[in-house]
């Protein structure tokens, strides 16, 4: 007879950047993902956008947040 495991498998967290210079919108959105507990968020300015991925990590999720758009009007854009 096959018995249930009842042992839980830890999954890999998705990685997540998220880029926003508005402090409420980082928190709504920290706040979601974290509470789903299969993501792991790391937060930044959204100028930080413009300079690419730590080379340690690649996201597998990127969330820009471009507020008012003075990041549209950067050279690097």
């Amino acid at each position: 007879m096959n018995a249930i495991d009842t042992r839980v498998l830890p999954t890999k967290r998705k990685q997540v950047a998220l880029f926003s210079s508005d402090p409420n919108f980082k928190r709504d959105v920290t706040t979601r993902l974290d509470a789903l507990a299969i993501y792991d968020v790391r937060i930044s300015d959204a100028a930080e956008f413009l300079k690419g991925p730590p080379a340690d990590s690649r996201p597998g999720i990127i969330i820009l947040d471009l507020g008012n758009g003075e990041l549209l009007g950067q050279p690097g854009v």
